[in-house]
C-alpha cells in the first residue's frame, strides 16, 4: 500500500490536529510534541504486519506531523 499525503489526516479514525505551538518550544512541554497524538497509526502498522501488508508513507507537509516512526513500531 503506497500512501501519499499532503496534509495531516482530519477525517475518520486517524484523524489528526495541529498541535505545532511556537510558544511551547524550549520549554519542557516541548517533548510532548515528539509523543504520538493518536494510537490508530501504531495499531495500524500492528495489523498490516500480521497480515504481512505494506506500507509505504510520503508525507509532504510544510508542518511537523504527529505519526510515529517506524522504528518505534515495530517493537512489541
Amino acid at each position: 500500500m503506497t500512501v501519499l499525503s499532503a496534509t495531516l489526516p482530519n477525517l475518520g479514525t486517524g484523524a489528526l490536529t495541529m498541535r505545532e505551538d511556537k510558544n511551547v518550544l524550549g520549554t519542557s512541554k516541548e517533548s510532548s510534541l515528539l509523543q504520538t497524538a493518536s494510537a490508530f497509526y501504531k495499531s495500524f502498522a500492528v495489523e498490516c504486519s500480521k497480515a504481512q501488508v505494506s506500507v509505504d508513507m510520503f508525507l509532504f507537509s510544510s508542518v511537523g506531523d504527529s505519526l510515529q516512526p517506524p522504528c518505534c513500531v515495530n517493537r512489541d
